[in-house]
């Protein structure tokens, strides 16, 4: 399976040996992976809207990322929103 938006090299859907899902683009023999969650980025209209904001404004990006760290640093998360995932 092959994942792409117009205009742009396809990701190629492959698993890991362990089975966990991934998407790779060679480009001049190397190899980018991505995981799902990057690529729901692009695939879901409200994320997508959100990731084009940034790709226009490319100095938002670091102040917002920063701000969002520095409130989950200082306030923390609520018990039971984090979950912990075997490999």
């Amino acid at each position: 399976m092959t994942m792409a938006h117009s205009g742009q090299a396809q990701f190629r859907e492959v698993r890991t040996k362990k089975g966990k899902r991934q998407f790779q683009l060679e480009i001049m023999g190397m190899i980018f992976m991505m995981l799902p969650s990057d690529m729901a980025l692009g695939w879901c209209p409200k994320f997508r809207t959100i990731v084009d904001d940034f790709d226009r404004n490319r100095r938002k990006f670091p102040k917002e990322a920063l701000a969002a760290w520095v409130k989950l640093t200082e306030l923390g998360v609520p018990a039971g929103q984090l979950s912990e995932e075997t490999y």
